[in-house]
């Protein structure tokens, strides 16, 4: 069975979230809120035809096993020279020498399940704490990060928890063997900056 990205039917063709209208960014917003639920059922139907009994029951212990089974998913590819090139140009000068010395990527199918595993440990931590954190977006200002993207809202300080990124920059970290961050370990991050803004 292969991984279908959720990004395939998404209703804004642009892949850069910073390139958004505000407009955009809401329609993007509610499509996304609005299969949420879906794209975790196709993650549970994925999980359990490889024959595993995870259950996404939105416990804190499902992130350990769904984290725990993600990771044996992970595959990586190679960039070619000038595809690290291309990307690099987006970037300021001083940083494009350290852009093109990585020449790891991950796949499409790996993507596609992380955006997912997303999906699923946002959900876990929003139902959590429900009485304090819920889904939204902003759109200004345009520097800041994450901007135009779902993420979750209501910790200290109005900082906000990009699920997509951190489930990405967990994989990175994962593939570093000597820097390895769990799902589970970034949960209890965020849940600190929960109850301090109690």
């Amino acid at each position: 069975m292969e991984y279908i990205a959720a990004e395939a039917e998404s209703p804004i063709e642009k892949g850069d979230f910073l390139s958004f209208t505000k407009r955009e960014a809401e329609i993007y917003f509610n499509w996304y809120i609005e299969h949420i639920d879906e794209r975790i059922e196709y993650l549970c139907e994925y999980v359990h035809s490889q024959g595993q009994s995870i259950e996404l029951d939105f416990s804190v212990n499902s992130i350990i096993e769904i984290w725990d089974w993600y990771v044996k998913q992970i595959k990586i590819e190679r960039y070619t020279r000038s595809e690290l090139e291309e990307i690099a140009k987006e970037y300021p000068q001083w940083i494009r020498e350290e852009i093109i010395s990585d020449d790891i990527k991950l796949s499409y199918e790996t993507l596609a399940i992380c955006s997912d595993v997303a999906i699923y440990f946002a959900e876990v931590f929003r139902r959590q704490n429900e009485n304090d954190i819920s889904w939204g977006f902003f759109t200004k200002p345009k520097k800041q990060y994450s901007v135009n993207e779902p993420v979750l809202l209501g910790f200290i300080g109005n900082d906000c928890l990009n699920p997509r990124r951190t489930v990405y920059h967990c994989t990175l970290h994962y593939i570093d063997c000597e820097k390895r961050f769990t799902l589970y370990e970034m949960y209890k991050v965020w849940t600190k900056k929960v109850e301090t803004n109690k």
